[in-house]
């Protein structure tokens, strides 16, 4: 601290001699270096990736401050939700999450978990990542919210059940999977990825449905956790699967993030352009994967950003390199 301002390494680029100021007085950051400055809801937006009215919902959360709220989420036809309306779906989420993770924990989770452990994942990182089981049935998750007085409808809201085709009621969207938490920048979650673990469930790989928190094309999968390795190491290395993103933060590789099961989209190139300036693909060695390299490649160019791809040896993928090699 000299004089009335706070000095230190600037968090936005790499130095060695600090050139980052933090005047407590006027409430602004600012480093010389970069050039990057501002106030406290800057210093959100750049640090967190949040947008300006993000930025001051998590402020004035901090602070118990009540911001009036008169938002719609989904928009189209006066079909949108209302803030208490997502506060509703998050609630559903939590609930789910607690009961897939207490599910892997159980009797009923024994060969999830060994087959965890068989991919490499102890379990210290399946609690690290919040991996999960759901339950073998057709209204495990739905018991489970009716005893904590969360309704089936939300539920559906949340992408957690889906109505019946004849006949009342709904049923679990998720069973006998293995279940990944997606979260958004802020760590909160928004959906799934469940792969079968059950012979002859299909698909293989099932994701959840859009909702009012959850967009496909403006979803990373691993942010939240990668935000601070991307600016540590300099890049995002861009991967295609779940288990290729767990693997890699599982060795080291912490600013690993994928998509969503679709083409790369701008809104997606927009966030890492928010956190970096380089970008290493990482995708599949097969025709597939360079195809899909090639595609991911434009949208990142589009931002800026400067972009390398790296190639995995013929025939192998991710975690075979990571685990053997």
């Amino acid at each position: 601290k000299p004089g009335r301002a706070w000095k230190a390494c600037c968090p936005f680029h790499e130095e060695k001699t600090p050139s980052f100021t933090v005047n407590p007085e006027r409430g602004t950051f600012k480093c010389f270096g970069c050039q990057k400055g501002g106030n406290v809801f800057g210093w959100l937006m750049e640090r967190e990736g949040l947008s300006f009215p993000e930025a001051v919902r998590q402020l004035a959360g901090e602070k118990g401050i009540v911001v009036p709220d008169t938002r719609t989420f989904g928009g189209g036809g006066g079909g949108g939700f209302d803030a208490s309306r997502i506060e509703g779906i998050r609630a559903a989420l939590a609930l789910a999450q607690d009961l897939y993770v207490r599910t892997l924990a159980s009797d009923a989770g024994a060969e999830t978990r060994a087959y965890l452990t068989k991919r490499g994942f102890p379990s210290p990182a399946v609690r690290t990542f919040g991996l999960g089981l759901s339950p073998d049935g057709w209204d495990g998750l739905i018991r489970a919210a009716r005893d904590k007085g969360i309704a089936t409808t939300v539920l559906e809201e949340a992408g957690l059940v889906i109505p019946r085709d004849r006949g009342d009621g709904w049923y679990d969207r998720f069973r006998a999977r293995l279940m990944f938490p997606v979260a958004d920048a802020q760590g909160r979650i928004v959906t799934y990825g469940a792969r079968a673990m059950r012979e002859g469930d299909t698909p293989k790989y099932l994701n959840g449905p859009e909702t009012a928190v959850f967009k496909k094309s403006k979803t990373l999968y691993g942010l939240d956790r990668a935000k601070a390795g991307i600016r540590k190491m300099g890049f995002a290395i861009l991967m295609e699967g779940y288990t290729d993103v767990l693997m890699a933060h599982m060795h080291g590789f912490d600013s690993a993030v994928a998509g969503m099961g679709t083409a790369f989209t701008t809104e997606q190139g927009k966030m890492l352009a928010h956190l970096t300036e380089k970008v290493v693909l990482l995708y599949d060695g097969d025709s597939a994967g360079r195809l899909a390299a090639e595609k991911s490649l434009d949208v990142l160019l589009d931002h800026g950003l400067e972009v390398r791809i790296a190639l995995l040896p013929e025939g192998k993928d991710v975690d075979e390199v990571l685990l053997e090699e």
